[in-house]
């Protein structure tokens, strides 16, 4: 879509999209409280299959993918980023990190929520960066030489074997 490929665009699609999702979080929390028969959930509009919060993505996706960056250690940190999601919202350590070590439930009703919320966040990303660039370190450094060398191997005995089954069948 040549539309995305304008970063302009990819702002305001991005920008509108999660003011839309706010602004009906609000209205729909509004009207649940002045209107007991209203039942909606607002935080339906926030999950993460929400259609809003799939347009937001691809906005915010699309402004930042032709976007260079010349410093090694903004570089560093963003190559972990997939890597500190797949830690964090592994289905075993998201409740662990959530409900049992930061006990996010207890915050829920007070007036530090948004503090605690942000402390967390922080606190699970340079914790998740740090794994994360251990993991490339020591663990990827010298496992993916022979993998690629393993996967070579099969390649090769792969071949082989198919070009004796051609061989059998003439």
């Amino acid at each position: 879509c040549r539309w995305l490929n304008n970063m302009k665009n990819t702002i305001i699609l991005s920008f509108t999209s999660y003011f839309v999702i706010i602004l009906t979080v609000i209205v729909l929390w509004w009207m649940r409280l002045s209107d007991g028969f209203f039942m909606a959930k607002p935080s339906s509009f926030l999950a993460l299959n929400s259609v809003l919060v799939l347009l937001c993505g691809i906005g915010l996706f699309c402004t930042f993918i032709d976007i260079r960056i010349k410093s090694n250690i903004i570089n560093k940190i963003a190559s972990t980023m997939f890597g500190v999601y797949l830690i964090h919202e592994n289905t075993y350590v998201r409740p662990f990190i959530w409900q049992k070590v930061f006990k996010n439930y207890l915050f829920y009703s007070k007036s530090t929520l948004f503090l605690h919320a942000i402390v967390c966040i922080i606190i699970t990303m340079i914790i998740c960066t740090i794994i994360e660039l251990m993991r490339k370190r020591y663990i990827e450094k010298n496992t993916t030489p022979k993998v690629y060398k393993m996967f070579n191997i099969l390649i090769i005995k792969s071949k082989n074997i198919v070009n004796k089954i051609k061989e059998e069948k003439k």
